[in-house]
């Protein structure tokens, strides 16, 4: 089993990461609206 922390620690790099890059960040919103909007859908 994986410490807990380093999933924390991951999460923050990616979450980092996804602020920095604004634009892959609203591109994949739009992807996971998309996504629940279909899910809703069924």
């Amino acid at each position: 089993m994986r410490d807990p922390l380093h999933s924390v620690n991951f999460f923050y790099l990616f979450a980092h990461i996804g602020m920095k890059s604004s634009f892959l960040s609203a591109k994949l919103l739009d992807k996971m609206q998309h996504l629940v909007q279909r899910l809703l859908a069924d």
